[in-house]
């Protein structure tokens, strides 16, 4: 299995990943979900790669609080207007799913 880095690693968790509890996982991600309901949500596309070889849409929603976390995000990629549009529309498509959580991996 590949490591996780970055300064989220030690709470990320997969599900499907040995030792991983699905259940504990979904209780949490639902609590977090109805918590959040009264929320203003903010949100951006954009353009991950640079090579119409391999290129992938990205979506990030975030409570507005945080917008200085989107902006931070949405600076490191392409925006999404309209010459990034036909870029990505040239781009070979993968059908979805093609990607196991392991980046080195195929399914």
């Amino acid at each position: 299995m590949a490591k996780t880095t970055g300064r989220y690693a030690k709470a990320r968790r997969i599900i499907g990943d040995e030792g991983i509890n699905e259940v504990e996982l979904c209780d949490i991600a639902r609590d977090a979900v109805y918590d959040s309901r009264h929320k203003e949500w903010i949100s951006a596309q954009a353009i991950v790669g640079l090579d119409e070889a391999f290129t992938a849409r990205a979506h990030l929603m975030i409570p507005k609080e945080h917008a200085s976390i989107l902006y931070s995000w949405a600076i490191n990629f392409q925006f999404f207007n309209e010459e990034v549009k036909a870029f990505y529309k040239d781009s070979k498509e993968f059908p979805e799913g093609i990607f196991s959580s392991t980046p080195t991996q195929i399914m």
